[in-house]
């Protein structure tokens, strides 16, 4: 139930500070631009970043008591933490800096926590692949493999709009491009937590 709050609520406030945030564009910006340290909604970023750490962490917590008894259950349940940990604690804490403002440590920290806690994202359907046998899982095992090929897709492009200048459509859609890699992943949370409601 707290993975599927959790994508509930981050849809929701996604959707409810891009489109009152003035000057800014949901399809170019990322969204940790929504909380940059002069940003109105500061505040509701940071509180969100906490809530969205316990909602994983919480998730992680099932999972792990969930397959306890599988191969790498723990690894696979670390990986929601680091996630939870860099994209939701650490992130929430150290905002970006107003756009065209010189870097500061706050952005540094928040590049960092946001870096390691997307390599526990793109790790989490790797262990899965271990967690859930292949001859008895064979459809999740395709599903797994789709959203790693679709979501290391969509980090590239994300990564190639985030570095290169915004001059043709693919790098103008930073935000578009960001907001669906992240769906991937959050949709597989939601796949594996209705899996998890099964075996109660």
């Amino acid at each position: 139930m707290a993975c599927l709050l959790f994508l509930t609520l981050e849809m929701a406030i996604d959707i409810v500070l891009s489109t009152s945030l003035p000057e800014y564009a949901w399809y170019r910006s990322s969204i940790s631009q929504l909380g940059h340290g002069e940003s109105p909604f500061a505040s509701w970023v940071m509180v969100w970043g906490f809530c969205f750490f316990a909602l994983l962490t919480t998730f992680a917590l099932g999972f792990y008591r969930a397959y306890t008894r599988q191969a790498h259950s723990f690894w696979a349940s670390l990986m929601i933490f680091i996630y939870a940990l860099g994209e939701g604690l650490g992130s929430g804490l150290f905002p970006l800096d107003p756009p065209g403002a010189d870097p500061t440590v706050s952005t540094l920290l928040h590049n960092v926590f946001s870096g390691v806690g997307d390599l526990g994202l793109i790790a989490f359907p790797f262990f899965l692949l271990w967690v859930f046998p292949r001859n008895t899982q064979l459809s999740f095992h395709k599903y797994l493999w789709w959203v790693i090929s679709l979501g290391l897709t969509l980090l590239i492009l994300f990564l190639l709009a985030k570095y290169a200048p915004p001059a043709a459509f693919i790098t103008n859609l930073k935000g578009l491009w960001q907001r669906l890699y992240l769906l991937n992943y959050h949709l597989l949370f939601v796949v594996v937590a209705l899996k998890m409601l099964r075996n109660l």
